[in-house]
């Protein structure tokens, strides 16, 4: 045991031995002025160091059939036209434009610090909180190009006819992100492929992951062989190739699902039952008022009628009783008995309201948006938490439902706009919180009057520490510290005052002799007994 402990050691030693040896040979090697021995010790060096294999897991179904077309195709149980003919429904169109409106409010420089709206800063560091960072001159005008640049959607008027501006892209890539669950757009970049020089929405139903890109369900591992990353495809036939930098792409609802192939699950794919059961439910509320009838009620008949006379009857029905202009109407037919039957006893027909009730919460959960913003008040529901529960299903909305999507569009302009021209800078959507004036007096006062002192919170809006002196904050514990600090200075002037006069009023012993003081008594005395005792003596 004891000998084989003893061998172990010494291998250990003579390994490290070897690592010594190694790392003074690649020293010496690249430090030599020989360039064939620094070039083959940097290749060495960038062999050791280089990651054996970055992934090793499949990210698509190795198993599918998408080498045939050059591009892997979405397996989707929908096609994209299919997904934009459902999101024209009257329910899904009115989710989608209000939250197109409302993303919208977003792409326009923020005016002041209680609007919606966007801004271009300095990159803020992880641990740096809402601290900015200092902004020279010079990032005054990069964040002036950047900010023109986002908003015209070029950099040269040769694009101007080309490209989308902010607004326009934004709201073609909100739509296509809710209907498709994906947006794709151009970035057109200058000869020396160094700074974008413009972007445009394109549609995104048409773009796909190139094939080349994943080999055997793995996607590229930084090969030296640049491949495209996407392609653009029309009536089964790649028209268009694009590197990773040549195309703004994202999902929102992404997932680890091999059979997706990479891709997103839209909205609309999980609410295909729902639009159609709408769709279902319209139509059979308009055929009533379109081909059904609703007299009052109907005479039986009882006797013999002819075949004849009943075909009769049955026109005359079809022309005189069917829809909505001839409702509640009463037919007639001959015999020689006639009875009447009461048809308007119940309205069940109209039960169907709150079928659709329910299928519209569908849409509006799975979209994560309130009914009350686009116009729906759903029947019997009461928060016994608040009066006011409207406000808070759409405050719910916004932060469940804006608040991601606005930070999914920024993350895709940094990542493919901002970073590529300076990444020193970010772009931010701002006022989501919809901060007033109001709210952010509330939070000051609240701060003062719990843990900050007033300086404190000046200094937090940009005020200086003291208050000038012929000015008055009219807060009611502000004014009685102010008395009371008036009321100690008085105090104080006073005790000094009478402190002073009786200095003045009191006799300073060492102004003059005490025996020289007229008002002294005892000098007095004393005078009389030197006159009488000592000089006339």
């Amino acid at each position: 045991m004891l000998n084989l402990n003893s061998k172990i050691l010494e291998l250990e030693r003579k390994k490290k031995l070897i690592v010594a040896e190694e790392a003074i040979t690649m020293r010496k090697a690249m430090e030599s002025e020989n360039p064939e021995t620094l070039v083959k010790a940097m290749g060495y060096y960038d062999s050791i160091n280089a990651p054996k294999q970055q992934v090793k897991s499949f990210f698509v179904d190795p198993n599918y059939n998408y080498h045939t077309d050059g591009y892997l195709s979405s397996p989707k149980g929908v096609t994209g036209n299919t997904l934009r003919a459902m999101a024209k429904s009257p329910i899904i169109k009115a989710i989608i434009e209000t939250r197109v409106e409302e993303v919208a409010d977003f792409l326009e420089p923020q005016p002041d610090k209680y609007s919606p709206g966007f801004v271009i800063r300095k990159k803020l560091g992880y641990f740096k909180g809402d601290a900015e960072e200092k902004v020279t001159d010079e990032d005054k005008k990069k964040i002036e190009l950047i900010t023109e640049f986002l908003l015209r959607g070029c950099m040269e008027e040769s694009l101007d006819d080309i490209c989308d501006d902010f607004n326009t892209w934004g709201r073609k890539t909100v739509k296509d992100s809710l209907i498709l669950d994906q947006i794709s757009s151009e970035v057109i970049w200058n000869k020396a492929n160094t700074v974008p020089m413009g972007y445009v929405a394109i549609d995104a139903s048409t773009v796909f992951f190139a094939d080349n890109y994943s080999k055997d369900g793995r996607f590229d591992q930084g090969s030296k062989i640049k491949v495209p990353k996407f392609v653009q495809v029309h009536n089964n036939v790649i028209v268009n190739e694009y590197f990773d930098e040549e195309l703004m792409w994202g999902v929102r609802n992404s997932q680890t699902d091999m059979r997706h192939n990479g891709y997103g699950e839209s909205e609309l794919e999980v609410l295909i039952a729902t639009v159609t059961a709408m769709l279902q439910g319209d139509a059979y509320n308009s055929n009533i008022f379109k081909v059904g009838s609703a007299p009052a009620g109907i005479f039986r008949v009882q006797g013999n009628i002819n075949e004849g006379r009943l075909k009769e009857f049955q026109s005359q029905w079809k022309n005189e009783m069917a829809g909505y202009s001839n409702s509640k109407k009463t037919a007639f037919i001959e015999a020689d008995k006639m009875e009447f039957v009461d048809l308007s006893k119940s309205n069940r027909d109209m039960e169907f309201s709150k079928f659709q009730e329910y299928l519209i919460k569908l849409a509006c959960a799975v979209y994560k948006i309130s009914p009350e913003e686009i116009g729906f008040s759903m029947q019997g529901e009461k928060s016994s938490l608040s009066q006011d529960s409207g406000k808070e299903k759409i405050k719910y909305s916004k932060d469940k439902g804006l608040k991601p999507l606005l930070k999914f569009l920024q993350r895709r302009i940094n990542h493919s706009l901002i970073k590529k021209i300076d990444p020193s800078f970010e772009f931010v959507f701002v006022g989501i919180e919809m901060d007033t004036e109001e709210k952010e007096l509330e939070m000051a006062m609240k701060k003062s009057s719990s843990f900050k002192g007033l300086k404190e919170v000046r200094r937090e809006r940009g005020l200086p520490d003291e208050i000038d002196k012929d000015d008055v904050i009219l807060n009611p514990a502000w004014i009685q510290l102010q008395q009371l600090k008036q009321q100690g200075e008085q105090m104080a002037q006073m005790g000094n005052e009478e402190s002073n006069r009786f200095v003045e009023e009191s006799e300073n012993p060492f102004s003059k002799s005490w025996h020289e003081d007229e008002d002294n008594v005892m000098a007095k005395d004393f005078k009389k007994f030197v006159s009488k005792e000592l000089v006339n003596a």
